[in-house]
């Protein structure tokens, strides 16, 4: 089991909780994806890293971002599909962020999409096109709040081009999540959006409240969490037909962390 801290990157046994081995020149808030005997993670200084799994050393790294602290770097966890992984990066300046594509094998770039930063939102990959949530543009004076354009955008997967920006009234932290010919995707502005795959136009959306939990689709169901400290904080399971709500959990506190189906 692999994990990103602030202190480093882990690689813990999954039976004992023991410490493996670890590198504490990878940190940040990236989630490591497993590819072929190795680990792809984005660093808070900037870097895409490829690492093999059984003892940490490197294979290479890619530096995407200039300038960073502790907190910025790349918070988005990269989605590999074949032989390209794809990654966001956030720009803590207030400048534009990117979507950025890699060859697994060397790290070497595909392609860079400029766009807003990246935050949290890891690419979602479907029939050869990217969908990721975008943040917007850092807010340099407040230190906590982004300016527009935000929403969910995707992307030609060999080529990086533009398909369709479909514009939120907030930011996307979420990952988006795939159902047939939606994309699901909530945002900070209290709605879970379903989006036509292929044409970027709005199917439905329903008031969920502020969230930056990634959504979890299973048979005709999505299930999604909101987050805000100061609004709604409920666990909610939709139709993802026509957004109907079909039941609701209110747990005691907000809820951030992405919600997982598994076995009913």
């Amino acid at each position: 089991m692999f994990l990103t801290t602030l202190r480093g990157l882990y690689a813990l046994d999954a039976e004992t909780g023991q410490v493996v081995w670890s590198n504490g020149g990878v940190k940040g808030f990236s989630s490591p994806t497993a590819i072929d005997g190795t680990i792809v993670v984005g660093g808070s200084d900037g870097r895409l890293y490829r690492l093999n799994a059984t003892d940490g050393s490197e294979r290479w790294n890619v530096s995407l971002v200039g300038s960073t602290s502790l907190f910025s770097g790349i918070k988005s966890s990269p989605k590999v599909a074949f032989d390209t992984v794809y990654v966001g990066t956030f720009n803590e300046t207030g400048g534009p962020g990117e979507v950025v594509a890699l060859w697994v094998s060397n790290g070497t770039i595909a392609w860079r999409h400029t766009t807003g930063s990246i935050h949290f939102s890891s690419p979602a990959v479907a029939n050869g096109t990217v969908y990721v949530g975008v943040m917007g543009r850092y807010n340099t004076t407040t230190q906590i709040t982004f300016d527009p354009v935000y929403g969910v955008l995707a992307l030609d997967a060999a080529t990086g081009g533009e398909v369709w920006f479909f514009e939120t009234g907030g930011p996307v932290a979420a990952s988006p999540a795939i159902a047939g010919s939606i994309v699901l995707a909530p945002s900070n502005d209290g709605f879970l959006y379903a989006i036509d795959r292929n044409e970027g136009d709005q199917v439905w959306r329903a008031n969920v409240g502020s969230s930056v939990s990634s959504p979890a689709v299973h048979g005709d169901t999505v299930f999604v969490a909101s987050g805000s400290f100061d609004g709604l904080r409920d666990v909610q399971a939709l139709d993802i037909a026509n957004g109907q709500l079909r039941w609701t959990f209110t747990p005691n506190g907000p809820v951030q962390a992405s919600i997982t189906y598994a076995d009913g």
